[in-house]
């Protein structure tokens, strides 16, 4: 889409709200589509259902007045072109860490920590204010140059297995809010 017509596409997006499957096809190719509409369809029936959250392409889902996760289409990513993807706001991963390790999630997470880049050069030539990141303990271990601005967690282009982790961090969550 040209530069000129993003503002006029976010307007049209806030004003149809639109339904997430409706907007996958357009961005996701045969080998991606499937495994997000199928994502999608599971958050629906376990009462995880995406609503469109008032930016480009971008649709959410809060529990307890929390954003729960929020799913994207068609980002950049250290200036690589991305597809799709899931960011869940686990802010209770505390409550069910021993799961997650025994459930043997962790490499998991680690693998998909959204480190600090020097994002929009064209605004900030020097570099963010929060470049170089912050560091965090993740389930015991100590990650670096995590970025500041952000939710840590940033799954790009899950496939299946990366899918069924995802649904079970969204459980756990979920239920530990509850």
């Amino acid at each position: 889409m040209p530069e000129d017509d993003k503002g006029s596409f976010l307007q049209k997006q806030i004003k149809e709200k639109p339904n997430i499957e409706d907007v996958i096809p357009e961005y996701l190719d045969g080998d991606m589509r499937k495994p997000a509409l199928d994502f999608v369809t599971w958050l629906r029936e376990n009462k995880m259902p995406p609503t469109f959250a008032g930016i480009t392409n971008a649709w959410r889902y809060s529990c307890k007045g929390k954003c729960l996760y929020y799913i994207r289409l068609s980002v950049t990513y250290r200036r690589e072109p991305k597809k799709w993807v899931v960011n869940p706001h686990l802010f209770n991963i505390a409550k069910y860490e021993d799961v997650i390790k025994k459930e043997g999630l962790s490499e998991f997470l680690w693998d998909n920590v959204h480190h600090c880049q020097r994002c929009f050069p064209e605004k900030y030539p020097e570099g963010r204010p929060c470049v170089p990141g912050r560091n965090i303990t993740l389930l015991g271990k100590e990650v670096r140059e995590v970025c500041s601005g952000r939710q840590p967690l940033w799954f790009h282009e899950p496939g299946g297995p990366a899918i069924e982790c995802i649904k079970r961090l969204l459980e756990l969550e979920r239920a530990a809010r509850n």
